[in-house]
């Protein structure tokens, strides 16, 4: 099952549904996952389609991201990007993502990503950050 628990009325925010996804690196880095994943994922739905494209999108709108997270050191370089997507388990994302998705459309609480979508309000948005998140493994610049 992708959600633990019943979702509440009240549709959970992106950074607390990734609360729980472990940092898959091994040493302190100056970007912290948070950071990484909220320009990633924003970056993503706004039509970014590589990693040199989500920093340049996330460059842009620094200021607005910085309502949300400090980005005390900026934004990371695309090679970084890539290289903590490689590493994230993709199960443990799908269940966060999953977790943040069923909030906003809770017709798909309790639904997997795979093979498809229940709900055509976040179709469209999963599969392009599902696509570009995990399934190129960040070996790849653009889709």
């Amino acid at each position: 099952m992708i959600l633990a628990q019943k979702m509440e009325d009240t549709p959970i925010s992106l950074l607390t549904a990734f609360d729980d996804l472990p940092d898959p690196r091994r040493r302190e880095c100056p970007h912290r996952l948070d950071e990484l994943l909220l320009a990633a994922i924003c970056g993503v739905i706004s039509g970014a389609e590589s990693w040199t494209s989500v920093v340049q999108w996330s460059q842009t709108k620094l200021d607005w991201l910085r309502h949300y997270l400090p980005y005390a050191h900026g934004i990371a370089s695309h090679d970084t990007f890539g290289r903590v997507s490689s590493l994230l388990d993709a199960s443990r994302f799908e269940h966060c993502f999953m977790r943040w998705i069923g909030g906003l459309c809770p017709s798909l609480e309790g639904a997997s990503m795979w093979p498809s979508m229940a709900s055509a309000c976040a179709a469209r948005m999963t599969a392009r950050v599902a696509r570009f998140i995990w399934c190129r493994r960040g070996a790849a610049r653009s889709l």
